[in-house]
């Protein structure tokens, strides 16, 4: 038996994150969300995920680091776009 993926999901947009992350528990992955005032370094550290799906600010500093920091760590990251979310 496999070990379901970890996910850690952004919380740029609230609602959508909040729909995504309940649609991914409710298939069998483990998820974590990360709101603006989490410290993304640690929470990176410490929930180890497979894969990061970001929800919206791909745009800003924070988010860009974020994306650049799960890569280097050979992580994932899925960026999903407003319309989509919508």
């Amino acid at each position: 038996m496999t070990t379901p993926a970890r996910l850690l999901i952004t919380m740029a947009t609230s609602r959508p994150a909040v729909r995504v992350n309940a649609a991914l528990e409710g298939a069998g992955y483990r998820t974590s969300l990360l709101a603006a005032v989490d410290d993304w370094r640690e929470e990176l550290r410490r929930a180890r995920p497979d894969i990061v799906v970001l929800t919206g600010g791909a745009h800003e500093p924070r988010t860009q680091a974020l994306a650049r920091a799960a890569r280097d760590q050979e992580t994932g990251v899925l960026p999903l776009e407003q319309e989509w979310m919508s």
